[in-house]
């Protein structure tokens, strides 16, 4: 029986139950093993009977008793990554007594892995390490991983995620404590000169204002070189010697000479849809030039992933990431330094970090820290433990975790290490955000400018067909009051 319940614990079978009847008689005993009882610690089998079925009655009401819900004060190695506000430890970590006093321990995971094990009756042991895992193969592994893949350690904790790479040959345990991981950049980053001056409009609206400066002055310079001066004159004006030049002076507010003001009415009334909606213009972007100066003291944050693209943010991280352009990252492999130059260079800098972590870092430096994040989460981080493959341990971990999250106790434990204060510095960062004019502001004044363009053209019509038609002459004479 013993021989059973031997390859029963190199499987990892950690409910065994044999039943047994003496050749003589009728009684049937169940018999089962445990590896933490006080007197074992893992290190050999307690084999005993757990009920007898006598009479036609059980001699307890149960079949599969659970021996782990209680360790007896047994000893659980524990090899642990320093990450704080994750895991941290109150004591030297090369004193050996230390690694043995088991309220050392501190941090979000730290708190709640003391909570699991106190109420197991657990001692823990601890080993640290610098690093946890090492993305290779699995002849390769680092740190924790290595601890555990050689059974050096019963877990690992420490800011482990669910996803961690080669994680298929450990067991997670259940996720105890979850976190945003964010975009991280400097907040209110300030304004450059020219940035200041092209704020008040969305670049999509600068874009349409150049682009029909440039086919203007393109239109018109192409009408001169090939020498069409009586289509140029109908268009513009036979005075308007300067068009060009002119163009500008009233793009900028400055009053066309009478002596360029056309005579025709195709070409005032081309001239009437040009100045009003170079005046509109003026005073929407005159308006809210004044907003910027007045609030906007810095530019705000980046909404969202695209937007750091778009605006030639440079990624400082560890590995190249899927989802940021290659040839916009800079591999820095130290997370606290990664998080010094986005803070401390005023360069358009973003890393990647868990929330938590980001907080904490505001929290250590707080006087000097203007770290925030894009409000895009990238996933959310998940905390676990991690066992041995298929360990026997967890089983009787998960459900404790479980039982502590859905008491909202690992919530608790998290809000006691990090303040809400400092996740989120965007509102003691000055921004100023001011709205930028965007197309759909300026959708009235499109209407506008189109329609008179396009009385402009009825007009060109009129004056094309006023020399054979007497009455529209007239008409025309009576309208305009100008002899032509």
């Amino acid at each position: 029986m013993m021989k059973i319940f031997e390859i029963c614990r190199k499987m990892n079978v950690k409910n065994v139950v044999i039943m047994t009847k003496p050749l003589v008689g009728k009684v049937i005993s169940f018999y089962t093993y445990s590896l933490y009882n006080g007197d074992y610690c893992n290190t050999e089998l307690a084999m005993k009977e757990i009920n007898r079925y006598e009479n036609g009655r059980f001699q307890n009401d149960f079949l599969f008793p659970d021996f782990m819900k209680n360790f007896h004060g047994c000893k659980l190695t524990v090899c642990a990554r320093i990450i704080p506000p994750m895991l941290t430890f109150n004591g030297d970590r090369s004193n050996e007594s230390h690694l043995k006093e088991m309220h050392r321990l501190a941090g979000i995971e730290g708190e709640i892995l003391k909570l699991v094990a106190s109420t197991m009756d657990i001692k823990l042991e601890y080993r640290f390490t610098q690093s946890y895992f090492n993305p290779g193969r699995n002849d390769s592994f680092t740190g924790c991983i290595a601890d555990l893949y050689e059974n050096r350690a019963d877990m690992a904790i420490g800011g482990m995620g669910a996803l961690m790479p080669n994680g298929h040959y450990f067991s997670a345990s259940y996720t105890h404590h979850t976190s945003p991981y964010v975009f991280v950049v400097r907040g209110g980053r300030p304004f450059g000169p020219i940035t200041k001056l092209l704020n008040p409009l969305q670049m999509n609206v600068w874009q349409v204002i150049l682009a029909q400066l440039f086919i203007i002055i393109i239109f018109i310079a192409w009408i001169e070189r090939r020498g069409w001066w009586t289509l140029r004159n109908f268009i513009l004006g036979s005075h308007n010697k300067y068009s060009i030049h002119n163009l500008f002076v009233t793009l900028l507010g400055s009053p066309l000479p009478n002596y360029a003001v056309p005579r025709r009415n195709f070409a005032r009334f081309i001239l009437v849809a040009w100045l009003l909606w170079t005046l509109e213009l003026r005073n929407f972007y005159q308006g809210k030039m004044f907003d910027t100066l007045r609030q906007a003291k810095r530019q705000p944050t980046p909404k969202t992933i695209h937007e750091l693209i778009d605006k030639d943010y440079t990624l400082l991280s560890s590995i190249y990431r899927d989802y940021f352009p290659h040839n916009k990252t800079i591999i820095i492999s130290n997370t606290v330094e990664r998080l010094h130059v986005v803070n401390s260079l005023d360069m358009p800098f973003t890393t990647t970090e868990v929330l938590d972590f980001m907080s904490y870092y505001n929290m250590i430096n707080w006087k000097s820290s203007t770290l925030t994040y894009v409000d895009e989460v990238i996933y959310m981080y998940h905390c676990v433990v991690y066992f041995p493959k298929h360990s026997i341990l967890l089983p009787s971990f998960n459900r404790k975790l479980k039982l502590l999250s859905d008491a909202g106790i690992t919530s608790f434990v998290a809000r006691q290490y990090i303040h809400p204060y400092y996740r989120n510095l965007k509102g003691q960062i000055n921004t100023g955000e001011v709205k930028q004019i965007t197309h759909k502001q300026l959708i009235g004044l499109y209407y506008i400018y189109v329609a008179l363009n396009g009385v402009a053209v009825m007009v060109f019509i009129l004056e094309l067909g006023w020399k054979k038609i007497g009455t529209l002459k007239r008409v025309i004479h009576r309208f305009n009051k100008i002899k032509c």
